[in-house]
């Protein structure tokens, strides 16, 4: 029996659909039974700017005029472009984001870091078949970072190639093997094949790599209660709510 949670749905102000992922957001089983190894997803619509501080959100403002600044002075400054949609998406302004790669990738079009903001965006808003591509892209450039692996695992992992998306997570932990992220991923793999043992395993060593991970925390606090552990479940779970969300899946 699969029981499925409602989809949340928040208030929001912003006219961009926003998408998160249970597993990015660290919700993995807390809301559903898993009974055939079946992806539940949870997409709330998500205004960060109204939710967050007035001292943060002038903090973004500030990088973001900043970033404008240098970019009217030097229009062709790909590394700003990317810079600056990284900082939109980071609050959630996806349509902003999306755009400010896209200039980015007009100017050159094979640079991995605007092809990774792009594909970020991509899952986001759920066009995961697109985000594949544009991450494929991504990694078949030079060096790819533990980011891009983790990027379009999660890609992977939204269309149900969960081989594939294991395959990512652990080149993600190659290139980069204190990568707190890959092991969150990696733990969701583990969620939807029923090894919560080896999930737990994998979230203990990204509390280790990461401390400051509010889904390292939370999603450690789910297995423990499926586990029985109670009091650990809680622990880390308040752990979690303590910590500052700094983007909007954090704050999700």
């Amino acid at each position: 029996n699969v029981t499925i949670a409602p989809r949340a749905v928040l208030e929001t102000s912003s006219t961009d659909s926003v998408g998160i992922s249970w597993k990015r957001a660290g919700l993995i089983g807390s809301a559903i039974t898993l009974g055939s190894a079946i992806f539940i997803g949870l997409r709330p619509q998500l205004s960060f700017q109204s939710r967050i501080s007035e001292a943060e959100l002038s903090t973004f403002q500030a990088k973001i005029s900043s970033l404008e600044e240098t970019l009217q002075a030097t229009p062709n400054d790909t590394a700003a472009q990317v810079s600056l949609a990284n900082t939109h998406f980071e609050v959630g302004n996806y349509t902003e984001a999306l755009a400010k790669a896209n200039n980015a990738l007009q100017q050159e079009p094979n640079y991995a870091k605007a092809l990774l903001t792009k594909g970020k965006v991509q899952i986001a808003t759920g066009e995961y078949e697109k985000a594949l591509s544009t991450l494929t892209t991504s990694v078949e450039q030079s060096n790819p970072t533990a980011e891009i692996f983790n990027q379009r695992g999660d890609a992977y992992y939204e269309v149900g190639r969960y081989d594939e998306a294991l395959a990512d997570y652990r080149n993600a932990l190659r290139a980069e093997p204190n990568n707190a992220q890959a092991y969150i991923n990696w733990s969701a793999i583990d969620v939807l094949r029923g090894n919560f043992q080896d999930a737990l395993q994998n979230l203990n060593l990204a509390v280790e790599k990461n401390p400051n991970s509010i889904s390292a925390y939370t999603n450690r606090g789910s297995r423990k209660a499926e586990l029985g552990d109670i009091i650990g479940a809680g622990k880390d779970w308040v752990k979690a709510s303590r910590l500052a969300p700094q983007t909007a899946n954090e704050y999700v």
